[in-house]
């Protein structure tokens, strides 16, 4: 059906464009019919993604349509789909993913820092009036935090801002002396060799780009979590004026017990723990459900919140 309103845009002279978050058309006044802006209204979504900015090739839509607040999720793979499935047709949804997993190249950013500032770019091309919605797994949440501060410092409403198990470097408890030496080694010394190794590695992985434009697949993976480790390793986050929604996956370490460090930089923490891994926790049904009805209800307790208030 959509493939045919295009063809009937096309004979009838109508062009539609999509930039600072609105369909915008043109034509020939006759054929600008109630008719027609019943139709424009039911092909939306399909021609946001239609007439997407070449220029926001980091950022896709998921659901364009709906009247509530939209989402925007960072690096959280296929979760994604299903959580705007979860989530509800009127909940719009968009997201950044990293080409990296699916091309191969290069990452040619130096900073978190630098990465939040090009996605807001982008961002605000799409939207550019807030509130803002933004959550992210791993790497994705110090990406949804930085971007949060940045929108923050610009005017911009932040209501939420949810995490998937993403870690700052003070993610476990304060080191302790009277612990066994297998703690001694866990809290400091592996740590160390573990940020020493991902340096050792990247110029490796440098050398092999002076070969080739694209790693293969075989080793792409071990390349872009060494990049997202060493980013993160360089990122020092500043100060959040606001609350956090945490959600930790249990099953990986006893650091579930604690904030992952997120306590230095903001006002509170909202926790949220379940059963999975790290790397699970963006898959299955049962997280994802999870996921969605613990954003539904932060939101709602937000509100009732600010109702309180006023």
């Amino acid at each position: 059906m959509f493939s045919k309103f295009l063809e009937e845009l096309k004979q009838k002279e109508i062009k539609v464009t999509f930039s600072e978050g609105k369909i915008k058309y043109s034509g020939p006044v006759e054929n600008i019919t109630p008719e027609f802006i019943k139709k424009l209204k039911i092909f939306k979504g399909d021609l946001i993604r239609h007439c997407w900015p070449d220029e926001c090739n980091d950022m896709i839509s998921i659901n364009p349509g709906g009247t509530k607040t939209p989402i925007i999720l960072i690096y959280c793979n296929n979760i994604i789909y299903t959580l705007s499935n979860y989530l509800g047709p009127e909940q719009p949804v968009y997201g950044f993913f990293d080409k990296g997993w699916l091309t191969g190249e290069k990452n040619m950013y130096n900073s978190v820092e630098s990465i939040a500032r090009d996605y807001i770019i982008q961002l605000k091309k799409i939207m550019p009036h807030g509130p803002y919605l933004i959550g992210g797994h791993s790497l994705g949440g110090n990406l949804a935090y930085e971007i949060a501060i940045q929108l923050r410092n610009a005017g911009n409403d932040v209501p939420l801002l949810f995490f998937l198990d993403s870690k700052t470097d003070k993610a476990d408890k304060p080191f302790d002396w009277s612990t066994e030496l297998f703690h001694i080694y866990r809290r400091m010394l592996r740590p160390v060799i573990k940020k020493l190794w991902q340096y050792a590695k990247m110029p490796v992985f440098n050398g092999l780009y002076l070969m080739v434009s694209s790693l293969p697949v075989s080793i792409r993976h071990s390349y872009i979590v060494t990049n997202y480790l060493l980013l993160l390793y360089k990122y020092k986050p500043g100060k959040y004026n606001g609350d956090i929604l945490l959600f930790r996956a249990q099953k990986d370490s006893t650091a579930h017990k604690f904030d992952f460090g997120w306590g230095d930089f903001v006002n509170k923490v909202t926790f949220v723990n379940l059963e999975c891994t790290h790397a699970t926790i963006v898959k299955g049904k049962e997280n994802i459900e999870a996921i969605g009805k613990g954003i539904e209800e932060y939101l709602l307790n937000c509100k009732a919140l600010e109702r309180m208030i006023s």
